[in-house]
């Protein structure tokens, strides 16, 4: 037991250099670089509400929630488009892969009484990403946090960072708003990657317990002609521990869709999401499959587990 409380301890140490490190790179990123099942099948929406290591990506604030709890969690995606027999590190007409994979592990703990911490690591044919978050309750009905995320190429070398803050509030027992600011240190070389500046507020609305409702505006300022848009889910509860989701998104980011030449991260785009997910006492299993629709022709499938204790 001691040796586990030395290890999260360090890791707290870990994460908070890393926050320090990010505010002084003078390069920056985007935030919601991943989509487990559960934000894939929601397109994006979810903000006010993440589910476990979730908040690692989607927002930060919300770790402050889930105390006195450790989970463990891993996903697997694979994308496609166009001629399966193609090399993935080749582009297509767009500049994108036209197919790949991704892999996701984290680790999440909420037990210290000082903050809740958690830390993720990404792995595709475009590079790696290092995705951090760290949150504090303020008072009972609102938490703040900051993220970091590091993105490297595939011989590791790093090429860009962020940093990020939320805030998390509780206005009544069946709404949740969240309010993001993504990419605070926004710069000439992070939007000739793709990486911009994002203001996001997160809602959510439990009707009756029975139904979810996700909506999720963001501004984006630097897209001139597409600065406005959201990130819309719906999540059925179809007993306790079973549930069913769908979501649509318009000019928002869909984070696979990497550039190959310019190693730019993620595209705007429309997409929809389905998919379903399985809570247990100790761990939950989610699956979801995503279609981009615009700029360019895409489909996804995500599986994933999270193990708590």
């Amino acid at each position: 037991m001691k040796l586990t409380r030395t290890f999260f301890c360090t890791l707290n140490v870990i994460i908070l250099g890393s926050f320090s490190f990010a505010v002084l790179n003078p390069l920056s990123g985007q935030a919601s670089d991943f989509h487990s099942p559960r934000t894939a099948s929601l397109a994006g929406a979810g903000h006010a509400s993440p589910l476990l290591n979730d908040s690692i990506y989607l927002n930060p604030a919300y770790v402050s929630y889930l105390t006195n709890t450790v989970s463990v969690g891993s996903s697997y995606l694979r994308y496609e488009s166009g001629d399966q027999n193609q090399d993935p590190t080749k582009p297509n007409s767009n500049g994108l892969a036209t197919h790949g994979r991704s892999y996701l592990v984290s680790l999440q703990d909420g037990r210290s009484e000082v903050f809740q911490a958690g830390v993720g690591y990404a792995i595709n044919e475009g590079g790696s990403s290092l995705h951090l978050g760290a949150a504090k309750s303020v008072v009972k009905r609102v938490g703040v946090g900051v993220g970091s995320k590091f993105f490297f190429n595939p011989t590791k070398q790093s090429l860009a960072s962020e940093f990020s803050a939320s805030t998390i509030v509780f206005p009544f027992q069946d709404m949740q708003i969240a309010v993001i600011v993504d990419n605070l240190f926004e710069n000439s070389a992070d939007r000739s990657r793709g990486l911009y500046r994002e203001y996001l507020l997160g809602l959510k609305y439990n009707v009756m317990g029975i139904l979810i409702l996700y909506f999720d505006p963001h501004l984006v300022p630097a897209l001139a002609d597409a600065s406005w848009g959201h990130e819309s889910g719906v999540e059925f509860i179809v007993m306790k521990d079973l549930f069913l989701r769908a979501g649509f998104s318009r000019n928002a980011k869909v984070p696979y869709l990497t550039g190959i030449n310019d190693h730019s991260f993620g595209t705007y785009g429309s997409s929809f999401g389905v998919g379903a997910g399985w809570i247990s006492p100790k761990f939950s299993l989610d699956y979801a499959m995503a279609r981009t629709l615009d700029p360019v022709f895409y489909t996804s499938h995500t599986l994933g587990m999270t193990m708590y204790f």
